[in-house]
């Protein structure tokens, strides 16, 4: 649903599936003598993460709402590099390759899976690089806080520190990702 004139087509809604979730949003997109502009919202919900990115989910449904834009000479490179930003929750999850107890124990090999209560983050994507920042995940007892970039080529680069309230005091264990987005690599930061 929308409307047209010679220099704006706005879309007030629109609405479909993907990646086994519901996508809805709304756009605007114009035109300035030979420029074509787009500025829209997104909402996303009960998306699997495991579609998403199955190298760091085992399971995960992720809803996310946020902004994206976009500009090019013509309509077919219009999101070839688009501007997006949005805030992220992730329920019922599961990391692959990273076990946060293994941090805390603050052993040399952190890897494992990790089952999540729930967890937030910000998304954002500018000029072919990703990054995900206010990573923030519970597991039970352990908060494991975090963030990561990634560029256009898929190489990934992160930091995770997790922490654990004990009778005794707070103990701690950080982590660093690398590798790829399909392959991540976790090793122990000291």
């Amino acid at each position: 649903r929308g409307t047209y004139s010679a220099e704006e087509l706005t879309i007030e809604k629109f609405d479909g599936r993907m990646l086994n979730g519901v996508v809805r949003g709304a756009a605007r997109m114009r035109l300035r003598g030979d420029a074509l502009s787009i500025n829209g919202s997104l909402e996303a919900k009960v998306i699997d993460a495991t579609m998403l990115a199955s190298g760091i989910f085992e399971t995960g449904q992720i809803s996310a709402q946020g902004r994206f834009s976009g500009a090019a000479k013509d309509v077919g490179n219009l999101l070839a590099s688009p501007s997006v930003e949005m805030s992220f929750t992730i329920d019922r999850g599961a990391l692959r390759g990273l076990d946060v107890a293994r941090m805390i124990q603050n052993v040399e090999n952190v890897n494992g899976s990790t089952t999540l209560t729930n967890g937030t983050g910000t998304f954002q994507l500018q000029a072919g690089r990703a990054s995900v920042t206010g990573l923030r995940f519970n597991a039970g007892p352990i908060i494991t806080t975090g963030a990561a970039v990634t560029d256009s080529k898929g190489v990934v680069s992160g930091q995770f520190i997790a922490e654990m309230r004990t009778p005794g005091g707070i103990s701690r264990g950080a982590a660093a990702l690398g590798g790829t987005l399909d392959k991540p690599a976790y090793t122990r930061a000291r």
